[in-house]
């Protein structure tokens, strides 16, 4: 069995990279378990079948940790690599927010990987930025599943970004950004489980094989070998 790894800042990221998986998955069966880690204590949120009754087996199998935190995420790795090699994982990922100062993100990306094993298992960090919402501000085609009347020209019109055509890395606060646009049409944007309204209309095709972040790209890649 295939065994990949994946630890996220928060719930938020946990959602997104569960339903990346299942949706890049297709109809390939496979096994997806959801953990929460806090302190010592490790806390199952789901764990997921993605099969029919007629089906073998599922032979890809997909862990998916919600660390608490963007300092937690380098910290667990290391912490459960050991564990995590004995047991068969090939691939492990770390995925967490930039920090807020953009010239400070060289740097992290090198000291992300200090003290962190690459062998037998690799080590790769993935960095959204600013947040996570960066990359559902570029899906942009979401806007209107989540409103008939909630259109990238609208935004444009009202908040001065375009996210058909602007660069969504560059705003600082995406997450704002987002509830700010939804707010145009009544609605609001939350994080966690709340957070379900928009990464479940989002389209993965432009996500995964149109995007020009080489983080996202980089997070597609890593759970499609995964899943080969």
């Amino acid at each position: 069995m295939s065994r990949v790894a994946i630890f996220t800042e928060g719930e938020t990221e946990q959602l997104f990279v569960e339903w990346l998986v299942r949706e890049l998955a297709g109809a390939v069966p496979l096994q997806i378990e959801m953990l929460a880690r806090r302190g010592e204590s490790s806390v199952r949120r789901r764990l997921r079948i993605v099969r029919s009754g007629t089906e073998p087996p599922p032979q890809f199998y997909f862990l998916i940790v919600d660390c608490g935190s963007d300092g937690g995420v380098k910290s667990r790795i290391i912490e459960e690599y050991d564990n995590l090699v004995r047991t068969g994982y090939s691939s492990i990922v770390g995925l967490r927010d930039a920090p807020k100062v953009r010239a400070n993100i060289p740097r992290l990306r090198t000291e992300l990987l200090k003290d962190v094993n690459q062998v037998p298992a690799s080590v790769v960090f993935v960095l959204a930025i600013m947040e996570i919402e960066s990359w559902f501000l570029s899906e942009h085609t979401h806007f209107e599943r989540i409103h008939e009347g909630l259109t990238p020209v609208l935004i444009q019109q009202s908040l001065g970004f375009d996210p058909r055509n602007d660069d969504m890395r560059l705003r600082d606060r995406p997450a704002s950004d987002l509830n700010e646009a939804y707010q145009l049409v009544g609605k609001h944007y939350h994080k966690g489980q709340g957070a379900q309204q928009t990464v479940f209309v989002l389209d993965c095709a432009p996500l995964a094989y149109s995007t020009v972040d080489p983080d996202l790209q980089s997070l597609v890649s890593q759970i499609e070998r995964g899943l080969t």
